[in-house]
C-alpha cells in the first residue's frame, strides 16, 4: 500500500526495517524514492519488493537509496544469480553505476565510498513461493550474494493447487522443508510473515532473523475490533424522528 507516512510511523516506533511493495498494489516506482526518504528520516531500513529477478526496478530501487530488494518467484539458482547480478556492481554483478542518483547523494558522494557502502550494506532476499522451486532450494541457498529466504505462503499454496489452505499437510510440509533447509545455512537469514505478536515471537524462537507484518492487515484488524466494540453503542445512540 503506497503510504510513506506508514513507513515513517513504523520508524518512530522502533521497527528495524520496512518492505515497500512494488510487486502488488497500486504503487509505482515514481513513489519509491519518497518512501525511502521517509524511512531515512526515522532511521528505519527500507527494502523494496520488485516484480522479478530480472526487473529494471531493482536498479531503480537501489538508485533511490533502498537498502536492498526482495525478489519474488525465485524458482532456480539461475533466478537467484540473476538477482545478484542486478544488485551487485562489477565484478560480482552488472549493476549500472550512476552517482547522480539519490544513492550517490546526487553526485556528491565519492565513487569509492559509494561502492564500498553498496558492497557492505545492500541486502538481497529471495522469495520461495512456487512448487517448482521446492526441489531446488538447496541450490538456491548455495548462490553467493543471497542474504535471506522468505517463504511466500499464499502463492506457494496456490501453486500447489491448494490456494489459501496453509494448514493443509502438503502445504505446511513444504513450508517446513524450506524453513529447515534455510536454518541449516547460518549465512542465510530466514524471513517470515507473522499475523500478530505471538506469531512473531514464535518465528523468532524458531530462528527467523527478519519478521514481517502486513501493514494493511494490521490496520484492518484494528478497524474491525473498534467497529465491533462500538457497534452496540452506535445502535443505542439517539435517533432522529
Amino acid at each position: 500500500m503506497p503510504a510513506a507516512a506508514t513507513i515513517e510511523l513504523a520508524g518512530c516506533f522502533g521497527f528495524d526495517f520496512a518492505v515497500i511493495d512494488a510487486e502488488h498494489g497500486p504503487g509505482d516506482m515514481s513513489e519509491i524514492e519518497h518512501h525511502v526518504r521517509a524511512a531515512d528520516s526515522t532511521g528505519i531500513r527500507a527494502l523494496v519488493r520488485v516484480p522479478n529477478a530480472r526487473s529494471p526496478d531493482i536498479l531503480r530501487a537501489l538508485d533511490a537509496g533502498a537498502c536492498g530488494v526482495v525478489v519474488p518467484h525465485v524458482t532456480s539458482p539461475e533466478d537467484a544469480r540473476d538477482a545478484v547480478t542486478h544488485v551487485r556492481y562489477p565484478p560480482e554483478g552488472r549493476r549500472s553505476l550512476a552517482l547522480s542518483t539519490r544513492a550517490g547523494r546526487h553526485g556528491t558522494r565519492p565513487v569509492e565510498e559509494h561502492l564500498e557502502a553498496a558492497q557492505r550494506e545492500l541486502t538481497l532476499i529471495a522469495q520461495i513461493e512456487d512448487a517448482e522451486a521446492l526441489e531446488r532450494v538447496p541450490e538456491i541457498l548455495g548462490v553467493e550474494g543471497l542474504d535471506g529466504i522468505f517463504v511466500g505462503p499464499a502463492d506457494l499454496s496456490a501453486s500447489m493447487g491448494r490456494p489459501g489452505e496453509l494448514d493443509d499437510p502438503l502445504v505446511s510440509g513444504a513450508i517446513e522443508r524450506v524453513v529447515a533447509e534455510t536454518l541449516a545455512r547460518p549465512r542465510i537469514a530466514l524471513c517470515a510473515l507473522a499475523g500478530d505478536e505471538g506469531e512473531g515471537r514464535a518465528w523468532i524462537g524458531r530462528g527467523a532473523r527478519l519478521v514481517l507484518f502486513n501493514a494493511p492487515a494490521l490496520m484492518a484488524g484494528r478497524f474491525a475490533a473498534i467497529a465491533a466494540a462500538l457497534q452496540p453503542v452506535h445502535d443505542l445512540g439517539p435517533r432522529s424522528e
